[in-house]
């Protein structure tokens, strides 16, 4: 919104209503009470340097560095103590997987449903693997999960929590369930899924809020990933919006009940009068976007059912961009990636004297072109770190990786030849 309003709320839970027993209807907000006006103005103060170096660099143009960071991220699975991998709240790995591709699809712009709508829709430079190693702080530091990137909790094993049919309460989770099973959150971001109580979709924390072993996120376990039966909040966009919050996004209406002064920091948002529920069509106006284009209805941080949401702004990547570079326990989240989610963290540049990995964007095939065939090695890894190819035996100095089976989003290539090593992220578009 284009409003200079410092917006004065504490941090909004995305929820549902529902209408008849087992009926979804709208989205609604809970709110969270960790996060006082005091904190949420401390944290604008906090940011605005962050986020006016930001810019500035930005008028460098082709000289401005680009940063692009990539989160170790782990998902406590809390689950009841009868229910066994992919039954009821423990979900399946696949499930996991899925929801990882969704948000790395939606922050890198990568998603099927992207369009040309809206200009100012970005690549928010910001990618999200699953760890398959223990961090710093935990028994086990060091060593390889024996699932990569999901810590299973059943309710027998945490003391006072019971199984549940109802789910459990925000109470409940913060103050008994995260401080027990959450991981080092200056290394990883902390996801929790399990069935929440009151409609409740999912919460996040805010940027430099609240106690370190509450840091996270929580989603309701019918809502990460693909789940065709909570359509219309199918799609693993409620961990999308959720995050957003959690790298310090506010929701795009401001939360202003529909007065048109609250804000959401960001100038390339038009200002709207309240949240949209629905999947609506065309250009849409309001009594604050009274003019066309109107309001940005297809935005992650509204409330449009999932197939209706497709992006984030430059303004919105910007806000994002500068709370991975300054805040607490997210500026150092991305130096871990290469120890922690091994074999996907690397290199934005290869070393086009030696080794040329191209095309980028490619759309079925990457191409690999060497100078010598000294003790090649060629891995491919997917944006969630699972190696999809691997040659160690080249026999000839040009080949290529056929990719035509794999779905669009970010891959990385890496190369050896000899002693040395070059990698390099490539998109993957159709």
């Amino acid at each position: 919104m284009k409003k200079n309003t410092l917006l004065i709320i504490v941090l909004m839970a995305f929820g549902i209503v529902a209408s008849g027993q087992n009926t979804v209807t709208k989205r609604t907000c809970g709110t969270m009470n960790v996060n006082s006006a005091k904190d949420i103005e401390a944290f604008e103060k906090f940011l605005a340097p962050h986020l006016e170096t930001y810019n500035k660099n930005l008028q460098l143009g082709p000289l401005a560095r680009k940063t692009v960071y990539y989160i170790p991220t782990i998902v406590h699975v809390i689950h009841n103590s009868n229910e066994g991998v992919g039954s009821g709240r423990n979900i399946s790995n696949a499930r996991i997987q899925e929801q990882m591709q969704i948000l790395n699809d939606d922050f890198r712009r990568t998603n099927s449903d992207a369009n040309g709508t809206w200009s100012q829709a970005a690549d928010c430079e910001i990618n999200f693997c699953l760890v398959n190693k223990y961090p710093s702080g935990h028994p086990n530091a060091g060593q390889t999960l024996p699932e990569r990137g999901v810590d299973r909790v059943s309710t027998s094993s945490l003391s006072g929590i019971n199984n549940t049919s109802s789910g459990y309460s925000q109470n409940t989770i913060d103050n008994s369930i995260k401080p027990v099973t959450s991981w080092n959150p200056n290394e990883v971001m902390n996801i929790w899924v399990c069935q929440l109580q009151s409609g409740l979709l999912g919460y996040a924390t805010f940027p430099n809020s609240g106690p370190a072993d509450e840091d996270g996120t929580v989603m309701g376990y019918q809502y990460f990933g693909k789940v065709s039966s909570s359509n219309p909040f199918h799609k693993g966009r409620t961990t999308t919006h959720e995050v957003g919050h959690w790298l310090g996004l506010y929701h795009i209406w401001g939360d202003d009940f529909g007065f048109c002064s609250g804000s959401d920091q960001v100038s390339d948002t038009p200002n709207q009068a309240d949240e949209t529920s629905g999947c609506p069509t065309g250009s849409r106006i309001d009594a604050c976007s009274s003019s066309l284009p109107g309001y940005m209805y297809q935005n992650y941080m509204d409330y449009t059912n999932d197939a209706c949401m497709n992006l984030f702004t430059e303004g919105q990547k910007a806000r994002m961009q500068a709370t991975m570079a300054s805040a607490n326990r997210r500026s150092t989240l991305s130096s871990f990636s290469a120890t922690l989610c091994v074999g996907v963290a690397v290199d934005e540049l290869a070393n086009e004297d030696n080794i040329k990995i191209y095309p980028n964007p490619a759309k079925n095939k990457i191409n690999i072109d060497v100078q010598t065939l000294e003790d090649v090695q060629v891995h491919v890894y997917n944006v969630v770190g699972k190696l999809i190819y691997s040659n160690a035996a080249l026999t000839q100095k040009s080949t290529f990786v056929d990719l035509s089976n794999e779905p669009t989003g970010v891959y990385f290539v890496k190369v050896k030849v000899g002693k040395s090593m070059t990698s390099k992220k490539i998109m993957l578009i159709r």
